[in-house]
């Protein structure tokens, strides 16, 4: 086949006049740290995902690790996490000294179940982080159910899932304690950097605006706006993971543009799922009409006849990027030496896991070049 010129990147973030406006105001403005844009975004994306509250973070990472704070989550305590996911869910907790204890995936959805949770409970197991996985829904109600029956407190990893819907809404906060989301170049809309978390009840939400900046119980920008008096009280220690105005400024326009950006992934990931059916060697991935589509990740099979390290070596040669999610945490070495779980699912998804270039940028031409170079390497048409 004809290798193309120039490299297909695995991801791409997009950003525009709109975005450059927007920063450039706040630049030209008395505030650029948090202050009154963050807050406005806060506001604008807890109504898009029907939520009363939202905080904004440093990260996603940064939130998990506030969320669990401050819901008191330390030592003595266990939390349940996919064994498939990015260390950050794992880490948030261990670093406040709780026990992790993975949870093997579905291979088919790559999420976790309430079947594989229920046998990692016991009376230490303060919490359950879950993971949505790709931008496909967990299976909430079932999962719901089971941590209510056992009293066990439910968190959503929701870096994949901007844009998920579970039985029509929106994935964020409608089951969870709190949901926790990541505004990453590679996610489906992006600050650079940071995160944002989501919940119902007020007095968490109190909790996790100390949790941002120190445990210190004001906003600075409203102390010095009205020249009042900047005094502040310390109601417990916390550490510094607060988001900026600039950061704020990015995000509401790409909130406004999520709608436009998931359907042209909704289009891409169809399209795969179309050309890509019947290909000997490739597991697709689950679809749902709730799909946010952050990432495509297709398993290589028996049939495929090379191995995945091999196979993104061949997609480079021809200049297509390519992701693995992920490598199962309780296999990396900590986590290996710390709890020496088994979990197929995941062990298998992660040494045959492969995701393709999946962004809106992305042309149609681009995508066919895709599907023609996996045809090309599997010995398919």
């Amino acid at each position: 086949m004809n290798k193309r010129e120039d490299f297909l990147p695995f991801c791409r973030h997009q950003l525009g006049k709109e975005e450059e406006q927007a920063v450039l105001e706040v630049l030209q403005s008395a505030w650029i740290t948090t202050g009154p844009v963050t807050d406005a975004f806060e506001r604008e994306f807890a109504a898009r995902v029907g939520t009363p509250h939202a905080v904004a973070a440093s990260s996603c990472t940064g939130g998990l690790f506030m969320v669990c704070q401050a819901l008191g989550i330390g030592p003595g305590d266990e939390v349940v996490v996919p064994a498939l996911t990015w260390p950050a869910t794992a880490n948030a907790p261990v670093m406040l000294g709780a026990k992790v204890v993975f949870a093997d995936v579905d291979y088919k959805t790559l999420c976790v179940t309430r079947e594989s949770i229920e046998p990692c409970l016991n009376d230490d197991t303060k919490a359950v982080a879950i993971v949505h996985f790709a931008g496909l829904s967990c299976e909430l109600d079932s999962i719901t159910g089971l941590c209510r029956e056992r009293g066990i407190m439910l968190i959503e990893d929701s870096a994949h899932a901007l844009g998920s819907k579970y039985n029509g809404r929106h994935v964020g906060g409608q089951y969870a304690v709190a949901s926790v989301y990541s505004f990453h170049p590679i996610k489906n809309i992006t600050t650079g950097e940071g995160g944002m978390i989501t919940c119902h009840d007020a007095a968490l939400y109190e909790k996790l605006s100390l949790c941002k900046f120190h445990g210190i119980s004001r906003d600075a920008w409203k102390a010095y706006k009205g020249g009042g008096i900047p005094l502040y009280d310390l109601e417990w220690p916390a550490l510094k993971f607060n988001f900026t105005d600039l950061q704020a400024a990015i995000g509401r326009v790409q909130l406004g543009r999520l709608d436009a950006f998931n359907e042209r992934r909704r289009q891409i990931a169809r399209c795969y799922l179309s050309e890509l059916a019947g290909v000997s060697g490739l597991d697709l991935p689950a679809d749902s009409d709730g799909h946010a589509w952050h990432l495509f990740v297709v398993k290589l099979n028996k049939q495929a006849q090379i191995q995945r390290d091999g196979f993104i070596c061949r997609m480079r040669e021809l200049n297509v990027g390519i992701g693995i999610h992920f490598l199962p945490v309780n296999e990396l070495t900590f986590y290996k030496k710390q709890n020496p779980l088994v979990t197929p699912h995941a062990e298998k998804a992660g040494r045959t896991c492969v995701s393709l270039p999946l962004y809106p940028m992305m042309q149609d031409r681009d995508v066919c070049y895709v599907v023609d170079c996996i045809k090309h390497i599997l010995g398919g048409q």
